[in-house]
């Protein structure tokens, strides 16, 4: 991506939680590989986040010369923006526009010219293109792509392994880290916004198994000598203190203050999500939720197996 030539900008701003944006740069990187055009990247404080820069995130300065990434600021976004092919007005389901449900602002007539559109884009002819979102932009551009670039998928994990994680997430989670060893499972149970708030109703269930399913399911874990203990990620106090309780020294958490968890406002404690997201990827087997891209990006990353809590359903 390093030598890809400015003849095409395309400027990405990803928004929501620390997984979806993820997935929204990996994806948009990929893209704009395919496209042949230089990724100009927004990265900002939306809802579901906070104002943690990206380079406190990850380890920027080789991930951004490996892809030829430009971060950008309001007012060339602002720029490019009124000047673009704006990706979000033009296809359903890149950006959710309305604060409780799924439906887009997208016109049926760009619905009705989708084919259209992607021919035009994957051909060349749009020469600046924008696009805010929060989703994989596979989901959208999957089969046309595929068809001529079957690799996507494994250039998406690339990407994901390529981000690295910034000096500060790894000082912070170094003396949790050092309680992390090949008999250490982990958990990711995402409560907060899911479950406390008015949610898609169609997804509000994958986050609600009950905290007995992974108290089951982690006592099976240990009982069968595969495991001396497990790291837990979540952002519910309530849920941490009832298993601290439950495995008392079995237990291994990162140290930190839990904050307010709201469907749709911003989230604080991103950085702090990050650190847990990376000890996550560096355990060995992981239990989670029917749908988390914050605990799938942690199983790329670490190439580790993953179980959903509730169904016989292993991922790796």
């Amino acid at each position: 991506m390093k030598d890809v030539p400015d003849n095409i900008q395309f400027a990405l701003k990803p928004y929501n939680g620390l997984g979806n944006r993820f997935r929204a740069v990996a994806t948009g990187i990929v893209l704009a590989k395919f496209l042949n055009a230089k990724l100009l990247l927004y990265w900002t404080s939306t809802r579901g986040f906070d104002e943690t820069k990206l380079q406190d995130l990850i380890d920027f300065e080789n991930f951004s010369k490996k892809y030829g990434i430009k971060l950008i600021d309001q007012s060339e976004w602002n720029s490019t923006r009124k000047n673009s092919r704006k990706l979000d007005k033009l296809f359903s389901n890149i950006h959710e526009s309305s604060n409780m449900t799924a439906k887009t602002d997208v016109d049926t007539s760009h619905e009705n010219n989708k084919s259209n559109y992607i021919k035009e884009m994957f051909s060349g002819k749009w020469k600046t293109i924008s696009c805010k979102t929060s989703a994989n932009l596979f989901n959208i551009f999957g089969d046309d792509m595929i068809t001529t670039a079957p690799n996507i998928w494994q250039e998406f994990e690339s990407v994901c392994k390529d981000m690295g994680v910034s000096e500060v997430v790894k000082q912070c989670a170094e003396p949790t880290l050092n309680k992390i060893f090949d008999q250490t499972f982990s958990i990711h149970m995402r409560r907060g916004d899911a479950v406390n708030t008015d949610f898609y109703e169609e997804h509000h269930a994958k986050y609600s198994v009950d905290v007995v399913a992974y108290i089951n399911r982690a006592r099976e874990l240990l009982k069968s000598g595969q495991y001396d203990n497990f790291f837990l990620a979540t952002d519910c106090k309530k849920t941490k203190d009832v298993l601290a309780d439950i495995f008392g020294n079995r237990l291994i958490t990162y140290d930190k203050e839990f904050g307010k968890s709201v469907w749709h406002e911003e989230k604080p404690g991103q950085l702090v999500a990050r650190v847990e997201q990376y000890i996550l990827s560096k355990t060995k087997f992981m239990l989670t939720s029917e749908w988390s891209t914050f605990s799938d990006f942690a199983r790329i990353v670490g190439d580790i197996k993953t179980e959903v809590v509730g169904q016989d359903q292993t991922k790796t």
